[in-house]
């Protein structure tokens, strides 16, 4: 019994926070969050790779090999509360204690190693990335951005959406032939507004 009471005293004590201090940590955590999307597409690869690790604890981004899906997360204590909103927001991921896994309805098949892919033919999406395609179609993304943000091509994307039947509509809009003819008017001098 001696030796057992010995090593826990040695054990750290656990850090007791009042609401007021985890509530500032996750305050501050969704502004770093915000800040971090902001830069996310000027910065290089080391930069964003020092951004993900200062979101994670050491060891805790589970991936499943045979999937090659993010299957869990266990971010710092300070994001946990910021990514569990926003993850379980999208109905895809859910909080276990103090981790995030991926529901498991949302993971892809395992990779037949047998039969290899095509080059020229990119996978289809998951069910992960179609729902989020959908939202992000909502959101009025073109399909080139949904196709950086998912990580495919723009040709899977045109096809998921196209199976759908979702249609995009131009990104220009064109000109009426009432708003043409002022235009040239406008051009010449002939009309003020």
């Amino acid at each position: 019994m001696e030796t057992i009471r010995s090593e826990l005293f040695e054990l750290p004590l656990p850090e007791t926070r009042d609401a007021a201090t985890i509530t500032h940590e996750a305050l501050s955590a969704g502004e770093t969050l915000v800040n971090m999307a902001d830069y996310w597409h000027e910065a290089t690869p080391e930069e964003r790779r020092d951004m993900v690790w200062s979101l994670l604890n050491k060891e805790s981004l589970l991936y499943d090999l045979e999937r090659h899906v993010i299957v869990g997360l266990k971010p710092r204590a300070a994001f946990l509360p910021v990514l569990a909103l926003g993850l379980e927001a999208t109905e895809m991921w859910e909080q276990r204690g103090d981790s995030l896994w991926l529901r498991e309805e949302y993971w892809p098949p395992k990779l037949d190693r047998d039969s290899p892919r095509l080059p020229s033919q990119p996978p289809a999406l998951t069910p992960a990335q179609q729902e989020r395609a959908i939202a992000l179609i909502r959101q009025g993304l073109s399909l080139r951005k949904i196709a950086e943000l998912l990580g495919t091509s723009h040709e899977a994307v045109r096809r998921f959406s196209k199976s759908q039947g979702i249609t995009f509509q131009p990104s220009v809009q064109k000109l009426t032939p009432e708003q043409l003819e002022e235009a040239y008017e406008f051009a010449e001098g002939r009309c003020t507004f």
